[in-house]
């Protein structure tokens, strides 16, 4: 039979009834009851209990939970300075500690002469301190090594990425000169001087011309320039020799002899007229003089000679140009010209590097010499109607005709000497191989297999 919990109605004492039963009797007080009103009064006495513990039960709770505030409070209380410190600390590590640590480190690889690691590690700490300008410092410095080591191209490209830092432009310029000669453009022929100081030369097998016969025996040189019918190379002890005959119109053409010439430092071929620069600053010209673009005798202190189709330009110590011949075309047009530190003659027009990386041209308004927005320039060569540029970076940039291609030189990387011909471009590679492009018909674009051009390791 089934017990449930009930308490007398009498006594109060809790009973164990049969709720099956109508009355029971209590056996605390011997009090007879009704089983039902029993258990009707245990249950509301448990009732009751509840709804009195209810609000002991929820100031418990409140109790606990404002002890927990307390608690965290304190906790916060203690742990918030650490907190702030550790976070500090980390600050401090991260933008100071660190970045100082690698920074002085950096300093330590450049003046150990570690310099490709010192780059590395200042590039890696982005816009920390001075770091931007001890990238272009580090380049510098490394140029400057490589130049005192005769590493030349090294000393270029590095003085290239030293940007505008001290004077790193004209420290490009001055080495580009070691350049000249070293490859030269002709009207359908390319010549190159070799690391043994002897000569290649593109040929069409069809026709052997007789300006390149026997240039292969020649040995000792260390410039070289083709004309349209001549070939001429300069010898270390400063004579000149020569291959061909020069135009001198009417269809006449007299052998090029420059074999009283001495003292020379540079060579250059005109269209019809070879040009030599003398130790002492002055010049030597032959050929066709009909408009006197030979007339150069007079000229002094001068330190680049460029003879163009029947004009010739001469630059001056001081940065500015001297020409002589035709001006027909304006190509002479040079007067208002300063700060020039490399010039070139083409056809009909000249053109001039100055010495902060622009270049400036003759007939400016002819849009096949728009070299006006030419930056970091560092070399340049005119042709018969294209200039081409050399940047400070190894790669080329080329205006002008181009209906032979003679211009697409963008993809050229790793250059370091350009020659603008009558219709093709030729550049130096770091590596001495020679790049060419334009037209070809005499395979004066066939230097795919040359591959030990001189590139300059030293000063003549």
């Amino acid at each position: 039979m089934p017990f449930v919990q009930a308490k007398c109605p009498n006594c109060g004492g809790i009973l164990a009834v049969d709720n099956s039963n109508d009355a029971a009797v209590c056996p605390f007080c011997n009090t007879p009851f009704v089983v039902e009103k029993a258990i009707n009064k245990e249950n509301d006495s448990i009732s009751e209990e509840k709804a009195e513990a209810k609000p002991l039960q929820k100031a418990e709770e409140t109790r606990i939970a404002n002890q927990k505030r307390k608690t965290i409070k304190k906790i916060a209380l203690i742990c918030g300075p650490i907190a702030a410190i550790i976070i500090v600390f980390i600050i401090v590590l991260n933008s100071v500690i660190i970045p100082s640590s690698r920074y002085n480190k950096a300093i330590k690889l450049a003046e150990a002469g570690e310099y490709d690691q010192a780059i590395a590690a200042f590039e890696e700490m982005g816009d920390y301190k001075d770091v931007k300008e001890k990238i272009l410092e580090v380049h510098y410095n490394a140029a400057t090594a490589a130049k005192k080591s005769g590493d030349i191209r090294t000393a270029i490209s590095e003085y290239g990425k030293a940007k505008k830092y001290k004077d790193a432009f004209e420290c490009i310029i001055e080495l580009q000169s070691l350049m000249r000669g070293i490859v030269s453009a002709g009207a359908r022929y390319t010549v190159g001087l070799r690391n043994d100081g002897t000569i290649v030369v593109t040929e069409d097998p069809k026709y052997i011309r007789s300006d390149h016969v026997g240039v292969d025996k020649w040995t000792d040189i260390v410039a070289v320039s083709e004309g349209p019918g001549y070939t001429i190379g300069l010898h270390s002890d400063g004579s000149v020799e020569a291959n061909g005959s020069i135009y001198m119109g009417f269809y006449y053409y007299e052998p090029c002899v420059v074999d009283d010439w001495s003292d020379i430092v540079a060579v250059s071929s005109g269209y019809d007229h070879p040009v030599g620069l003398r130790a002492d600053g002055t010049v030597v010209a032959i050929g066709d003089n009909h408009l006197g673009q030979c007339d150069v005798d007079k000229w002094t202190d001068i330190v680049a000679v460029s003879p163009g189709g029947d004009h010739t330009v001469g630059l001056r110590a001081d940065g500015t140009v001297v020409t002589a011949g035709s001006n027909e075309f304006g190509q002479r047009d040079v007067n208002k010209w300063t700060n020039i530190v490399a010039i070139s003659a083409g056809k009909n027009y000249t053109v001039g590097l100055c010495s902060d990386g622009t270049v400036v041209a003759t007939r400016e308004s002819s849009s096949s010499f728009d070299v006006d927005k030419w930056t970091d320039i560092v070399a340049v060569s005119a042709g018969s109607e294209h200039t081409v540029g050399l940047r400070a970076d190894g790669t080329v940039v080329a205006t002008g005709k181009n209906d032979y291609g003679q211009c697409y030189v963008d993809e050229w990387t790793d250059i370091v000497a350009v020659s603008a011909g009558a219709e093709h471009t030729v550049g130096l590679r770091a590596d001495g191989t020679v790049v060419a492009t334009g037209r070809n018909d005499y395979c004066q674009c066939n230097t795919d297999d040359w591959n030990n051009i001189k590139v300059p390791t030293g000063i003549y």
